[in-house]
């Protein structure tokens, strides 16, 4: 029987490692729809400033959360293609 600490156990690392993929995975499609998003108010005839500033916002906050999981080793194991994906021109 293994004695592993709860927060050591591999099945519980698994369970986190899977989590962190999941949110990086969903922050990317975030990150994608308001890149879309702010290419279509830039190009209308009189762009909404206001929710142009609301979706850079949104944007900004999520290349941040990204960042961060970087940062913290927690993207590691997503695929070099999934990464790449992430554009920080805005």
């Amino acid at each position: 029987m293994n004695n592993f600490p709860p927060e050591e156990s591999p099945f519980i690392r698994e369970q986190n490692s899977n989590t962190g993929q999941n949110l990086a995975l969903k922050i990317i499609q975030d990150v994608n729809f308001l890149k879309d998003r702010i290419d279509r108010v830039k190009r209308l005839h009189t762009p909404n400033s206001s929710v142009l500033r609301t979706y850079e916002s949104m944007l900004s906050t999520r290349l941040a959360v990204l960042d961060w999981m970087r940062d913290n080793g927690q993207l590691e194991e997503l695929d070099e293609h999934i990464k790449t994906k992430i554009n920080h021109s805005y």
